[in-house]
């Protein structure tokens, strides 16, 4: 499956942070490190294997800010014992506002 990482907004932290991932059916959570974000998703690292097409919880922490939502991974490529992944998140306007104003202040705040 083709996935467009071209969003004209994308943002790339500096240092990859950390989230919770789990799956919609109550397993235990998973430690991942989110790499980017844009407004319908997210790149993410973990030592998990999960599989493609695969519905999860993201938890995240931003600025103070807990956001959970719900996605589904698009790609994912190996590396060693490690795996990152594309989650297209399940959003809406709502939350490209929120997620937009979070970041314009965590840009303000790292100039």
């Amino acid at each position: 499956m083709y996935y467009k990482r071209n969003e004209a907004f994308r943002y790339v932290f500096n240092q990859p942070f950390p989230a919770k991932v789990k799956s919609l059916s109550n397993e235990p959570s998973h430690d991942v490190f989110i790499h980017d974000i844009s407004l319908n998703g997210v790149k993410m690292e973990s030592h998990t294997e999960f599989q493609k097409e695969k519905a999860l919880y993201l938890e995240f922490t931003l600025l103070d800010q807990d956001i959970i939502k719900t996605g589904v991974i698009m790609w994912k490529k190996s590396f060693g014992k490690r795996f990152q992944y594309g989650l297209k998140l399940d959003v809406d306007q709502s939350y490209h506002e929120q997620i937009i104003h979070l970041l314009k202040q965590l840009v303000k705040n790292n100039s």
